[in-house]
């Protein structure tokens, strides 16, 4: 606004500006700088935009203007340089991995850390399982063919842990832990018997009598 008042014009073309700038005023002014730039950055979006093209056309241009220039290499390759010297890579490291560290484990203390970030993430990856068969094949052939070769191999070494787990336990304590992993089976034997028995009298019986 300065710079328009202070412009000289002589007659009729200085009454207009007088006039203009009786109406314009710094926010009017900014709102129709606003408005200007605003739009030719909306243009720039599309892909067809004059604009656009000529601003990427600079762009590459100034790129290759400084990826060429001597001074630009010798001013990045004394920075590099100066930058490398008085850098300690191995303490830098460290504060980052601490850095790391401590916000994992803020986020691992907070509650809605499973439920917002793992348990999504977890459930992505096994969809993404679930939808590759070529993959999940190949992962249950080897999971069977590892499985299978870890216990060809330590067979023996599994008998004999098993033999001495058996061993130090007591006649109760190897009965109670027979009648959780089998007890559901063991009462059906026992039902299967008596109704099998019960049978089994019956057609005696019967048997019997007819002989009788």
């Amino acid at each position: 606004m300065k710079a328009i008042s202070g412009i000289q014009m002589n007659g009729l073309m200085q009454f207009a500006m007088n006039a203009f700038l009786g109406y314009m005023n710094e926010e009017r002014l900014g709102g129709i700088l606003q408005g200007y730039l605003f739009e030719r950055v909306e243009d720039m979006k599309r892909e067809g935009s004059a604009l656009r093209y000529k601003v990427l056309d600079m762009v590459r241009t100034q790129t290759v203007r400084l990826a060429m220039s001597e001074a630009m290499q010798d001013g990045i390759n004394s920075w590099k340089n100066n930058m490398l010297e008085g850098w300690n890579a191995e303490e830098t490291v460290l504060n980052k991995l601490t850095e790391l560290r401590d916000k994992a484990l803020a986020a691992m203390e907070d509650g809605q850390y499973v439920d917002t970030y793992a348990l999504p993430a977890i459930e992505r990856v096994l969809v993404d399982l679930r939808a590759d068969d070529e993959l999940m094949t190949g992962m249950n052939a080897k999971i069977v063919n590892g499985v299978t070769t870890l216990l060809e191999k330590n067979h023996s070494k599994i008998g004999k842990l098993v033999r001495e787990n058996v061993d130090k336990m007591d006649n109760a304590t190897l009965v109670s832990m027979i009648e959780d992993k089998v007890g559901q089976d063991l009462q059906w034997i026992r039902i299967n018997g008596a109704v099998t028995g019960f049978v089994i009298g019956i057609a005696l019986t019967a048997l019997q009598m007819a002989l009788a």
